[in-house]
């Protein structure tokens, strides 16, 4: 390795190239595999999860993220929070929670 302007230059090695469609190719980094977790549990508007001490209750689902309410003890009224199928499904996983209320089912096509 020979030095410029007093720093090591990089190694002229095709190991240590990086190229515009793939950055850093050779360093390793595009090796790593991420771990995706996928949400095992499907939710829908409208079911109800029961815990030891409180309740979720899906209010809309998104592509991604779910907007519902989480009902702590014998509360009337809870804020509408929001976070990603993913999170959700592992914190229900953790709280141990039990589907007590299914979704709805679609209304069946308009009599006419």
């Amino acid at each position: 390795m020979s030095r410029i302007g007093g720093l090591p230059a990089f190694p002229t090695s095709n190991k240590y190239v990086c190229t515009e469609r793939d950055f850093c190719y050779g360093h390793g980094l595009n090796d790593v595999k991420t771990e995706k977790t996928s949400a095992q549990t499907t939710f829908q508007n409208g079911q109800i999860w029961k815990m030891v001490d409180s309740s979720l209750q899906i209010d809309l689902v998104g592509k991604t993220l779910v907007h519902y309410k989480h009902y702590k003890g014998e509360t009337k009224r809870a804020p509408v929070s929001l976070a990603s199928k993913e999170v959700l499904a592992k914190f229900l996983k953790q709280n141990k929670a039990v589907l007590t209320k299914a979704a709805p089912a679609k209304a069946a096509a308009s009599k006419g």
